[in-house]
């Protein structure tokens, strides 16, 4: 939640015209990102309280995940995801979300939020992944 915050104040900023002129987003240590930390508080279904009922409190969550995706997507300067381990989930669909992704050896894909029952969480992943993995021209026989 907190790389949410996070991420949220760089494209505000991001926005206003700077001379950045790339954004490159890339994990550190030995994973790109592994998604959401479903052991936070706030995404905890306890606090759903604060936001009426369990149905909400999710909603809320799922809301606050897209918004960066949507965000990273109308923002003028092109994102280079630099991925060098797992990106898994909500970490996936940053990736998938950017204009370029460039991969490590170590690099690993999982869309892990269908492990967890969210179809509907997957944040435009079922858009971005066909179009990555389009072949990019004629393959060598």
């Amino acid at each position: 939640m907190d790389m949410l915050d996070d991420l949220q104040g760089l494209f505000a900023r991001l926005r206003e015209p700077a001379e950045t002129r790339v954004l490159i987003i890339t994990g550190a240590g030995r994973g790109f990102c592994a998604g959401a930390d479903l052991k936070d508080s706030r995404i905890d279904r306890a606090d759903a309280s604060l936001y009426g009922t369990a149905a909400a409190h999710l909603i809320n969550i799922q809301k606050k995940y897209a918004d960066r995706i949507l965000e990273m997507r109308r923002l003028p300067q092109p994102i280079i995801a630099a991925v060098n381990g797992p990106a898994a989930g909500g970490g996936m669909c940053l990736a998938l979300a950017s204009d370029v992704i460039i991969t490590g050896e170590s690099a690993a894909f999982t869309p892990s939020f269908i492990n967890i029952g969210l179809s509907g969480g997957e944040l435009g992943s079922s858009y971005f992944l066909p179009r990555a993995v389009a072949c990019p021209g004629p393959r060598k026989s």
